[in-house]
């Protein structure tokens, strides 16, 4: 299953709830080309794009403990999960707040969109091949989706 998001749903991200956390100095400030690759979706698509990643069925292939590691670490294993690094993401906060961001982009700055004890956090390719958790207690698991 292909996920489908039409530009009718694209948001500017200046608006999004999460933007702080890459335009602000105390937190990150993502460059310009970074943050213009971000794309906000409407609540109602990250709605139902939350609901599906959240009900694909994945058998779990890797988990890596990121509290304590170094950051360049945690990115060398994404990479070698994500696929294409001009691949379009899917990131999913809540049922109100999801994004689509390059993978290189989510890879090398993951830490800026996963927060310890916070997020609970769905990534997947558009194809929905994969999906990557990430856990408020500082864990990813990727796995592949299978069939239902």
């Amino acid at each position: 299953m292909v996920l489908r998001i039409n530009e009718s749903e694209h948001r500017n991200i200046d608006g999004f709830a999460l933007a702080w956390r890459w335009t602000q100095d105390s937190h990150a400030r993502f460059g310009e080309s970074e943050l213009a690759s971000l794309v906000a979706l409407s609540p109602q698509k990250a709605e139902s794009l939350r609901s599906e990643l959240g009900d694909t069925p994945i058998e779990l292939h890797s988990s890596l403990q990121t509290g304590g590691k170094q950051p360049s670490s945690v990115t060398d294993w994404l990479f070698s999960r994500l696929g294409n690094a001009d691949d379009s993401l899917v990131i999913s906060w809540s049922d109100s707040l999801a994004n689509i961001a390059p993978a290189a982009v989510f890879a090398h700055r993951w830490d800026d969109f996963c927060y310890p004890s916070s997020d609970d956090v769905l990534v997947s390719a558009e194809s929905q091949a994969w999906v990557l958790k990430y856990h408020h207690w500082e864990e990813f698991e990727w796995g592949i989706a299978r069939d239902a």
